[in-house]
């Protein structure tokens, strides 16, 4: 019974202020914040001096509303300390903690659903950003394969390219790594290996061999020396174009070799190099997106460690296939990139 009493007494009260406030909303107030109860008895007293402020009959209609609030706050107090055998202080805290308790509730289902949205409008707001950077990122995908074809003059080539007793063929092979096709396809030779790098060397190699038309092993041999140091130069001027096209200055030379790297490795039909750019470009894109939304003084996307890490997502993959004993990607990247920077 009392503690039905109490809560009467308490929604009645929060009915009261609750009207109260409004009447003071109404008055004209376009700032409204909470405050205190003594903050609006101080309103009240300043208005009340002024006598433009509100008409005779507002004014002693607001006085009342005052002093019918104070006198219900003393009897709910007094009513309160009666019930529960409080004296007057203990009564009082007690209304303060039962108004303090019903506000935590409020507050925590509110926070319950802002929270709830926010995670809505980020979900929503990420997904654009992802969207729009795919939208602005000229992506171009090519499917690489494990064969280079070389075309022939005519078909009479392929017995100096097969040699007397497969000599020159099986020297062409052991020296290069890559494995010759030589079918009846007509003036066409076709040169299988995993490694791309490895393929687009011997593929060099066969066409200076064609070119001088001397094919035997002390001119495989020079044609594949050659071949290498062109191969090489061309890695590193791959890796150098991708780091000047993302404007990566700081890189240094062997990690700009392993970018290049990637510029003759394939990965799902997919050229490495061109996959790790658009990574790069979207990453960039979404940075600058996330500063641009979310991003303070304090509290930013550094825009630079997420192109470079974009990428070098796959560097790993410009050693995996030469590793012995072969080992995953994602180690094999880690270690150079430590190693490198």
């Amino acid at each position: 019974m009392e503690i039905i009493i109490i809560a009467v007494l308490t929604a009645g009260l929060f009915t009261f202020l609750g009207v109260l406030g409004f009447m003071f909303f109404q008055k004209g107030s376009t700032n409204y914040q909470e405050y205190p109860l003594e903050h609006y008895k101080d309103i009240y007293d300043e208005d009340f001096q002024r006598p433009e402020s509100m008409t005779m009959e507002g004014r002693n209609d607001l006085q009342e509303k005052r002093e019918q609030l104070e006198r219900l706050q003393e009897e709910y107090v007094q009513r309160l300390a009666s019930i529960a055998g409080m004296d007057i202080n203990e009564a009082r805290d007690e209304f303060l903690e039962e108004i303090k308790s019903q506000m935590d509730k409020e507050m925590s289902i509110w926070q319950s659903k802002f929270v709830e949205n926010t995670k809505n409008e980020a979900n929503i707001l990420a997904m654009n950003i992802v969207a729009d950077a795919i939208q602005r990122t000229d992506s171009e995908v090519s499917n690489e394969f494990t064969l280079s074809t070389v075309h022939l003059a005519n078909d009479s080539v392929k017995g100096n390219i097969i040699g007397k007793e497969g000599r020159n063929i099986q020297f062409f092979e052991k020296t290069t790594g890559c494995e010759l096709i030589i079918d009846e396809t007509p003036n066409v030779v076709i040169i299988s290996g995993y490694n791309s790098i490895r393929r687009h060397i011997a593929q060099k190699t066969l066409e200076k061999l064609l070119a001088h038309n001397k094919i035997h092993p002390g001119a495989i041999q020079e044609a594949y020396q050659l071949s290498l140091v062109e191969v090489e130069n061309e890695i590193m001027k791959v890796g150098q174009s991708a780091v000047d096209e993302l404007g990566i200055y700081e890189f240094p030379e062997g990690l700009v070799r392993l970018i290049g790297r990637l510029g003759f490795r394939t990965s799902y039909g997919q050229n490495v190099l061109k996959h790790s750019l658009e990574m790069a470009k979207l990453a960039r894109i979404i940075a600058m997106d996330m500063n641009k939304y979310f991003g303070t003084r304090t509290n930013y996307v550094d825009v630079d460690i997420c192109i470079k890490g974009a990428l070098l997502h796959d560097i790993g993959k410009a050693v995996d296939e030469i590793t012995i004993p072969r080992k995953n990607h994602i180690t094999l990247g880690e270690k150079f990139a430590m190693i490198l920077l």
